[in-house]
């Protein structure tokens, strides 16, 4: 692929007449009179560059852009990407012509546009700059879009040697409590502390934090941030979180010695400040670095909360209770072939374990009538996106209307019933541990074996645990010519809109997944996890066709 071609469709205009978009092939002529010149941005996160007019008569706008994008500079990925990108950011005044990213190795860039504060070295504080980017697009262009595995590699390396560090070094060690949290570096505005601050009304939910002391230092009236929430989130309650603005140099004088030290731009997890306390630095920048910064606002918050009841292995021994009457299982997940459920009733005195978005479907709950719900993603289900607000208010309504039991990841139990209280009897937290043992949950012991998918992670477990003959429903598994995940049912699916809410709040998520890898190890969890069964005297069956050899050798004579 040629790195400066330009993958959008449209470019995006700011002039005199506000923001728009032109076709390519526009000329520059034909738009002189609005904006009176193509330059780069007045400020490049904390470096200065030179205006350069770009003038032209009748050359190509595009042709204009890539010059430029070529000659200025090629810079950090606006989402955090540590490749060379050539692009032109917005100018902060007289308009400018916005390229999304042109080269492949980011695609998230060329399909998200995002407002992300960034670390300047020089004065030890946050600038906000907004690049101009291709509006949002479907999922393909950004989970399917082909990997750099080596760029994947290097930022795999980079976050693991960081942790090594904070375990190694003698001059700093790990604090117990998580009570005095300390953002890190300061916001040069309250608009740049915007997008932290929402997220830390999800993750810190109101009479959940009294004991919780958290520094930030912003430039200006903190409050304002309140009306900066990115529009890719839900708006969340903030007015009550016990936030202690200070100037920068308290600021590093906390970071020091805070319990837990949130850098929310990796950048300035290499300051002196930073290393100095490196054990406690968890980084939260959603460009950083895979999973960790939706990971990481979990266990943090997780780790400050107090005062929530948990009442897990009650909820838990109920349904131990009502297993005397479960000959078999239905365990439903959402592959295609999900849609042909409604082609079969399904016992009545069977349990019936759902999971995820099917949740949305209210046709196809009442026809699967079920039991358990299991969910368990940090971006999709419990992160600040729309989409993961979508799919809770779907999922908290199923639970009332079906009398359902969440079962869920016990470092998000919490975090549930925080901001719904109400459901303290109904929720099972269940801790994952990451050794190669399966574990079945009882009341007595709440725990299985750590997986990264929700079928072998809870669903399998559950099922196993309360009844001995288990049926699959839905699980059907990657075909090799799939570059997402695999694909998903249509009755069970939230819409592109929603998906690009996730990528654009957590974008080094989707970024940094290689989904190859991912299903593979899955299918051999799988195997391994059903052939464990099966020696405790468990029988496992597919109602639906699948891809997955495990579950095509165990399918049914007549499958759905």
């Amino acid at each position: 692929m040629n790195p400066y071609e330009f993958l959008g469709e449209r470019v995006g205009v700011f002039g005199r007449a506000g923001p728009r978009y032109l076709e390519p092939g526009t000329s520059l002529a034909a738009v002189q009179s609005d904006v009176p010149a193509v330059r780069p941005a007045d400020r490049l996160y904390g470096r200065e560059a030179e205006p350069r007019t770009v003038l032209g008569g009748g050359e190509s706008v595009l042709d204009a852009v890539r010059e430029q994008a070529l000659e200025s500079f090629a810079a950090p990925c606006p989402v955090g990407g540590d490749g060379r990108h050539r692009y032109t950011p917005r100018a902060a005044a007289d308009g400018v012509f916005g390229l999304s990213t042109v080269s492949d190795p980011h695609p998230v860039c060329r399909s998200v546009s995002v407002r992300v504060p960034r670390y300047s070295p020089s004065g030890g504080t946050a600038t906000n700059k907004s690049p101009w980017l291709v509006g949002p697009r479907v999922k393909s262009s950004v989970a399917t879009a082909s990997k750099d595995v080596l760029r994947i590699k290097l930022r795999a390396a980079d976050f693991h040697a960081f942790n090594l560090l904070g375990r190694v070094a003698p001059w700093t060690a790990a604090r117990e409590g998580g009570r005095e949290v300390v953002l890190y570096p300061a916001f040069d505005s309250a608009e740049a502390f915007g997008d932290v601050r929402n997220r830390l009304g999800w993750y810190f939910p109101d009479g959940t934090v009294d004991a919780l002391d958290l520094t930030v230092s912003v430039r200006g009236d903190i409050d304002d941030a309140r009306a900066h929430a990115p529009e890719a989130q839900g708006t969340f309650e903030t007015d009550y979180l016990p936030l202690s603005n200070v100037d920068p140099r308290t600021l590093d004088e906390r970071a020091r010695t805070a319990d837990a030290l949130l850098v929310w731009d990796a950048d300035a997890r290499l300051s002196g400040t930073a290393l100095r306390n490196a054990a406690n630095v968890d980084v939260v920048d959603p460009a950083f670095y895979s999973h960790t910064e939706p990971v990481t606002w979990g266990e943090v918050s997780a780790a400050a909360r107090s005062g929530l009841e948990d009442r897990s292995r009650e909820v838990y021994e109920s349904l131990e209770g009502e297993a005397e009457a479960w000959d078999e299982s239905y365990v439903f997940a959402t592959g295609p072939s999900l849609d042909r459920a409604f082609e079969r009733e399904f016992p009545e005195d069977a349990l019936s374990v759902i999971c995820n978005s099917i949740v949305r479907n209210d046709d196809l709950l009442e026809h699967l009538d079920p039991d358990v719900l299991t969910f368990a993603d940090p971006v999709f289900h419990f992160g600040p996106s729309r989409y993961a607000v979508q799919f809770r208010e779907d999922a908290v309504r199923a639970i009332r209307e079906y009398d359902l039991v969440a079962v869920v990841p016990e470092e998000y139990r919490e975090l549930l019933v925080g901001h719904y209280p109400e459901l303290v009897d109904r929720v099972v937290g269940i801790r994952s541990v990451y050794d190669d043992t399966f574990r079945f949950p009882t009341s007595d012991s709440l725990e299985v074996m750590g997986t990264a998918n929700i079928m072998t992670k809870l669903m399998l477990p559950v099922a196993s645990a309360l009844t001995d003959h288990v049926r699959i429903v839905g699980a059907d598994g990657r075909k090799e010519d799939e570059s997402y995940f695999w694909e998903h049912s249509d009755i069970g699916q939230y819409d592109d809109e929603l998906m690009n809410t996730a990528f654009e709040t957590h974008p080094a998520f989707f970024r940094d997944r290689v989904y190859t890898d991912y299903y593979q190890e899955h299918i051999e969890v799988l195997k391994d996890m059903i052939e464990y069964g099966e020696k405790t005297s468990i029988s496992y069956k597919s109602v639906t066709n699948s891809n997955i050899p495990c579950l095509d050798s165990r399918t049914i004579e007549e499958p759905l």
